[in-house]
């Protein structure tokens, strides 16, 4: 409660002032004028301006969410890319030596390319997230 006191005390002089333009715009009226459509006058332009910058927020707002759901989809993009390089360092660690029968050459053959495509879906996903 002191508290309160202390608030009114220390702001009194900002009351007195608030008070004092209200009795000011209130004498400032005509009589056709009612006080209420003076004040809505007076604040249309704070109530535009209000507006505009409410539909700027929500237009950020609408645009940082986008992006952190980019931001999340380049986070997964990039866990494949680093799935897949990981998986590719053991498949390379398990290769075996050059064949030279042409059985063995098609299998290692077949190895690479399923990995060389599994490159090229992942390259592809993170550069339509960034690009796209």
């Amino acid at each position: 409660m002191q508290d309160l006191q202390d608030d009114l005390e220390k702001n009194k002089p900002l009351l007195l002032s608030a008070e004092d333009s209200g009795h000011s715009l209130v004498e400032v009226c005509s009589e056709e004028l009612t006080v209420d459509s003076v004040v809505a006058t007076k604040l249309d332009p704070l109530q535009k301006a209000f507006e505009i910058l409410y539909a700027a927020v929500v237009d950020r707002l609408g645009q940082l969410q986008m992006r952190l759901v980019q931001s999340q989809d380049l986070d997964a993009s990039l866990a494949d890319v680093i799935r897949w390089l990981v998986e590719m360092e053991r498949t390379l660690s398990r290769q075996e030596p050059i064949a030279v029968k042409p059985v063995k050459v098609n299998r290692q053959k077949q190895d690479q390319e399923v990995g060389f495509i599994r490159c090229i879906v992942c390259f592809s996903r993170c550069v339509s997230l960034l690009f796209g």
